[in-house]
């Protein structure tokens, strides 16, 4: 594997987890298989935008537990809230599905129902709670280590699995 190969990696994973520009992937494109032992990688410039939004409204005056809630927007914008949309629909799924069969169709569906909205709630609920609740005190490696471990944690679902 050169790096070029490598670098188109890079770029096929940033395309797909975030909306950032990545410029333009002519010949012998990667897929996202391919592409998937940059997904931690990618987490890096995410967790970075999120601690540079909670560092300059901290310092700004702004109380601990807004600073998260405008950090996490912020990175929903940055990723396009894929991980969000992700945990709704399992959540959905798994909740409404009458039985084991029906619960990939309800998943696939795009309306979010009563436990996807639950689910994001709880979850943007506690990852703003978690981060407010250090007074300000929120360092770089926090906003980093989190994206980075999600990223290492979808990869073992992600490889494993059939799609």
């Amino acid at each position: 594997m050169n790096g070029a190969q490598r670098i188109k990696e890079v770029q096929i994973a940033l395309m797909t987890l975030t909306r950032l520009p990545a410029g333009r992937v002519e010949h012998d494109v990667p897929s996202i298989a391919q592409s998937a032992w940059a997904f931690p990688l990618i987490a890096l410039p995410i967790g970075f935008v999120g601690w540079v939004a909670f560092t300059l409204a901290f310092a700004a005056g702004v109380s601990p537990l807004i600073c998260a809630i405008l950090s996490i927007f912020l990175v929903v914008l940055v990723t396009g809230g894929l991980h969000y949309d992700g945990l709704a629909d399992f959540a959905d799924g798994m909740g409404g599905g009458r039985d084991k069969p029906h619960c990939p169709d309800i998943m696939r569906d795009s309306r979010i129902g009563s436990y996807g909205v639950l689910a994001l709630f709880f979850a943007v609920g506690l990852q703003a709670n978690a981060f407010s609740a250090s007074s300000g005190a929120v360092s770089l490696a926090h906003f980093l280590v989190i994206p980075v471990t999600r990223r290492l944690f979808l990869l073992g679902f992600f490889v494993p699995i059939p799609p």
